[in-house]
């Protein structure tokens, strides 16, 4: 007769947050091999769930164990509580509960022996799951209000520290508070200080990785890294709930999990720890970057004929299209760290039009477009309006609670109200176009329907059409144009 043992860590254990996984698994796979031993049990197998999921496609280990329970491989299954085998849904509850009831496998705790084939037994087993269930809810409130309570009062509950500063135990009471880092605070007040004194972010990135500055996690600094750091408040000595939150959804009956950013509903409390920067220095670098921030409308209208088509030739990141002084257009590798040379976007696109001049020029015969679908993009214009005059409403109480002086609301309420007007002036352009279609109906070239089609878009899904990917360098003055295409050479 088979048995096996299957070992996970819970939120039940009295020790869970002072002991490592590997200690707990470690006491508990003792006892359940001496609980063997007494009753002649032969362990052919110990399944070790050293990962935290709450459903079956997080734990590994336990679908490795249902499946060959499935196939009757075991008489019975050892574990410490019947709690430590599901507390998912109903939909994974309902899974264990027919994996061990039709495979007549029984489940063996310290207590009791549990046979699925017994009616009583199999009440119980299923009651127990239901229970394990309402407790873990009934824990991760608990857990949620405890970390909130800990927030209001100025402590730090996150596993992983901002940077520039590391995390110490509370002395006589349960906490922990953020302290400065000695080296990365220095650092962190160089980045603020280089911001606030005209220096941009990529050029920041360049300046560290020339001093031999790392970051935490990567070799090299990147833009986000530097923007998520001058938008924290942590850094001013506060505290923040809820900045971060996870949606789930299923797909082909696997639950994944995403987190996003709460760009507004969240929560900033005063926190212990001493801050690293001034409000008056984090508040003008805010300035700057809202000064600096492009209005989303860039991301809704498409305005460069490479996108998703042109990478670099040297690190094979995307290439970006920048615009200059408001009228001269560059392309540029995405990669601050990169050594190509930055272009004149017509450089490149007159390159390309040559390659399809010389090697793609088809005649072909460009079917009508049909009405132009602009409803995403409408869709979320409109929703970047409504969160904009959100932001508004909440800039006159934030100048009653006295957080920003008259200056600074002015200033922001001037910014908000100039992008409200930028977006509902492209809501109506969208509006107007959307019954507009594409006039083209003659047999042409590839090259003269390009430079007859008059939107971005148009001309970049013709791209799309012809190549799969193009890449470029430009080392000094010599440009490399390297490109894989979809169709054949003429």
């Amino acid at each position: 007769m088979a048995y096996c043992m299957y070992l996970r860590k819970s939120r039940a254990d009295k020790d869970y947050e002072n002991s490592s996984t590997e200690a707990i698994l470690n006491r508990h796979e003792k006892a359940l091999l001496e609980l063997a031993q007494n009753n002649n049990y032969k362990i052919s197998q110990i399944f070790r769930e050293v990962v935290s999921g709450e459903t079956l496609s997080q734990r590994p280990e336990m679908q490795k164990l249902l499946a060959q329970v499935e196939n009757n491989m075991y008489d019975g299954v050892l574990v410490m509580e019947v709690e430590r085998l599901a507390r998912g849904n109903s939909v994974d509850q309902g899974i264990i509960a027919q994996a061990f009831k039709y495979s007549n496998t029984l489940i063996i705790t310290p207590t009791k022996v549990y046979d699925p084939q017994n009616e009583f037994d199999e009440e119980y087993f299923e009651f127990g799951l239901f229970m394990s269930r309402r407790e873990y809810k009934t824990i991760n409130r608990r857990l949620n209000a405890g970390r909130l309570a800990s927030c209001k009062e100025g402590k730090f509950v996150g596993s992983i520290t901002p940077y520039g500063y590391s995390k110490e135990k509370l002395k006589n009471q349960k906490g922990y508070k953020l302290v400065p880092d000695l080296e990365e605070s220095k650092v962190l007040k160089l980045i603020f200080e280089l911001y606030t004194n005209s220096m941009g972010i990529r050029n920041i990135c360049k300046y560290l990785d020339s001093l031999g500055i790392k970051p935490r996690n990567s070799q090299n600094w990147s833009t986000s890294t530097i923007r998520d750091i001058l938008k924290n408040p942590v850094y001013t000595g506060k505290i923040l709930w809820h900045k971060t939150y996870s949606t789930k959804t299923t797909k082909d009956g696997i639950v994944k999990s995403k987190r996003h950013r709460n760009k507004d509903n969240f929560y900033t409390f005063n926190g212990i720890h001493s801050p690293l920067i001034s409000d008056d220095i984090f508040q003008k670098a805010q300035n700057i970057l809202l000064q600096n921030s492009h209005t989303p409308v860039n991301n809704l209208l498409l305005k460069n004929s490479f996108a998703g088509i042109l990478y670099c030739n040297l690190c094979g990141k995307a290439i970006v299209r920048r615009l200059v002084n408001n009228k001269y257009q560059y392309l540029m590798c995405n990669n601050p760290n990169c050594q190509n040379n930055t272009t004149d976007l017509k450089i490149i696109e007159n390159r390309i039009l040559n390659v399809i001049e010389n090697y793609f020029n088809y005649t072909i015969f460009p079917t009508t477009f049909e009405k132009e679908d602009n409803s995403n993009e409408l869709f979320y214009i409109n929703k970047e309006i409504n969160k904009l005059k959100l932001q508004l409403n909440n800039i006159f109480n934030l100048l009653e609670q006295k957080v920003y002086s008259e200056e600074t609301f002015l200033e922001r309420k001037q910014l908000l109200e100039k992008n409200i007007e930028i977006l509902t002036l492209q809501k109506g352009k969208f509006e107007n176009n959307a019954n507009k279609t594409n006039p083209i109906d003659t047999p042409v070239t590839i090259l003269e329907l390009y430079n007859k089609l008059n939107d971005i878009k148009s001309k970049n899904q013709l791209l799309q059409n012809i190549f799969s990917k193009i890449y470029y360098s430009k080392i000094d003055n010599n440009i490399e144009i390297t490109i894989y295409s979809k169709i054949p050479i003429k």
